[in-house]
């Protein structure tokens, strides 16, 4: 395998494993969210959308050219028919054949798990941001509903001055807003919950076929050297 082409195996690797971490269960989105406004990694986020359009445009040309060789070696049939009495010849295509069909299930792979990973991290920061967003929304709740109660209490005492019932009526609709509020974070937050649950899925999906792809592509070698 050339320098290249190990190169994007390990980046395909990095990948994975990156993809990986981010599943993890037991570390929330918030976590991650630290992690991502660390100062390492916000200095890397002010080049992000040019790394992120480096990288898919070298995996493009990478995925691109494998398909050209795989394209050329796979319609090498007649060249077969006139080397049969070259038979190091016909090994020789089809080495190349595999070495061709190998590198685009390899750029493939990396090019959309490059997708799959600039997905994950903008839906994670999402998250985190959203149940931030509901955590500040109850504890507003929780005040609004607490100061309600003690005016209502004062009301029930006797007290039954023109700026209390205001405050009263005010409190009250600052709570009836936070509890939209809430409910609408809450929503936005399952919503988000489902699209990683999916992206969870298609990823698991997507390394069992790689891992198949590669024992397919192991035996298919195995056979054409021996």
């Amino acid at each position: 395998m050339s320098l290249q082409w190990t190169a994007i195996t390990g980046f395909l690797y990095f990948e994975m494993a990156i993809i990986f971490l981010l599943l993890l269960p037991f570390i929330s989105a918030a976590s991650w969210q630290r992690v991502f406004n660390s100062g390492l990694v916000r200095m890397a986020g002010l080049y992000a959308n040019y790394y992120f359009t480096m990288a898919m445009v070298l995996l493009g040309i990478c995925f691109a050219d494998s398909i050209r060789e795989m394209v050329k070696y796979t319609h090498s049939d007649k060249a077969e028919a006139s080397m049969a009495n070259n038979p190091n010849t016909v090994d020789h295509i089809h080495m190349k054949l595999f070495r061709a069909q190998r590198n685009f299930y390899i750029a493939g792979f990396s090019l959309f798990l490059w997708f799959v990973l600039h997905r994950l991290v903008t839906l994670i920061s999402t998250e985190a941001k959203l149940f931030a967003g509901k955590e500040a929304a109850i504890k507003q709740a929780k005040s609004a509903s607490e100061a309600a109660q003690r005016l209502m209490s004062q009301q029930e005492k006797g007290d039954d001055s023109s700026n209390d019932k205001n405050e009263l009526a005010e409190l009250r609709e600052k709570l009836s807003e936070t509890k939209s509020t809430l409910r609408a974070k809450e929503a936005d937050l399952e919503a988000m919950k489902k699209q990683a649950e999916s992206t969870n899925r298609e990823y698991d999906r997507l390394s069992e076929d790689f891992q198949r792809l590669q024992q397919e592509l192991d035996s298919s070698s195995d056979k054409k050297t021996s």
